[in-house]
């Protein structure tokens, strides 16, 4: 929460009103969300085989959306 709430508040304010890093950063500070992941258990974790499942189903449920837009 603080990264983005200091994007507009100290980021965003070193640029013209309305320019495009201005609108870069309003944009991202309105449509993107921050999260956090943790590993708590950091010596037999494996945070990076966590992360590959989740992008791969991410990647397979953004697929799934393409296929269905397509149908229609």
């Amino acid at each position: 929460d603080e990264a983005f709430a200091l994007w507009i508040s100290q980021w965003r304010s070193i640029y013209a009103r309305e320019s495009k890093p201005w609108s870069i950063i309003q944009k991202i500070h309105d449509e993107y969300y921050l999260c956090n992941i943790v590993e708590n258990d950091f010596v037999k974790g494996d945070l990076t085989k966590f992360m590959d499942e989740l992008a791969a189903i991410t990647s397979s449920s953004l697929k799934s959306e393409e296929d269905k837009k397509e149908k229609s």
